[in-house]
């Protein structure tokens, strides 16, 4: 560590950070966390992910068919839709009743229909959709063909075999629970290896397609930087208020 005036603290993770102590290289200091005052000043200051610890599953008898055990349906919140909405952070401790919950899962039909009009895009684009089994299905009721394909641990040819034969040109992505994430390392392996462009998230997704759009309909022109600057210091100022 070079010479110099350093700033240290503890991060606290759960409790308070400590107070910030200034010293320099050698200097002995001490750093103490503090327990947070009430527990609604504690609620402010836990990691997000500490919230999923505290969450009551079902019981055996009210599991969904498709689970197992009561591990199995924790892993799969974690690792599903809690990776990018995480359980615990502001927005989601500002509803405390159950229908206030329903009634947002009724409502948040935004990713299916933005993943439906990015499958419209792409198909008057040109391209063929290849899709899993359940995104296929609904693809197609929103009016969107799309031929269903394996995911990796359903059977094969799978949507890597079919990375590695050429029969796919861009790759959109959007892993949702322990299985996707599973695929998720396969695809993006096989994409890197075919160098395959692999997109996985949907605002990506659809930023290339209109990429792609633009460079159809337009034609590509390369232009220096300093044209830019030129044209932007030569482009007339609008008068000010006091002018």
């Amino acid at each position: 560590m070079p010479d110099g005036a350093y700033e240290l603290w503890v991060r606290g993770y759960g409790l308070k950070d400590s107070e910030r102590v200034s010293a320099a290289r050698g200097a002995q200091v001490k750093l103490q966390v503090a327990n947070a005052a009430t527990p609604q000043e504690a609620a402010k200051i836990y990691p997000a992910s500490y919230w999923t610890s505290m969450i009551h599953p079902p019981s055996k008898e009210e599991l969904p068919p498709n689970y197992a055990s009561q591990e199995q349906w924790l892993a799969a919140l974690r690792g599903g839709c809690n990776q990018c909405h995480q359980l615990g952070m502001t927005p989601t401790r500002r509803y405390t009743d159950p229908d206030d919950w329903d009634g947002i899962f009724q409502r948040n039909q935004a990713m299916g229909n933005a993943a439906n009009r990015l499958g419209k895009e792409l198909l008057d684009l040109g391209f063929l959709l290849l899709a899993t089994r359940g995104t296929a299905a609904a693809l197609e009721a929103a009016g969107v063909p799309a031929e269903p394909v394996y995911k990796v641990n359903e059977g094969r040819p799978n949507i890597v075999d079919l990375v590695k034969t050429g029969k796919v040109d861009m790759i959109i992505n959007t892993p949702l629970g322990r299985e996707s994430f599973y695929d998720e390392k396969s695809i993006r392996r096989a994409a890197i290896r075919y160098n395959i462009p692999c997109i996985t998230t949907l605002s990506a997704a659809n930023a290339a397609a209109r990429g792609i759009r633009a460079l159809v309909e337009q034609t590509l022109e390369v232009s220096p930087l300093q044209s830019l600057h030129s044209k932007k210091a030569a482009a007339p100022q609008l008068p000010s208020a006091g002018d």
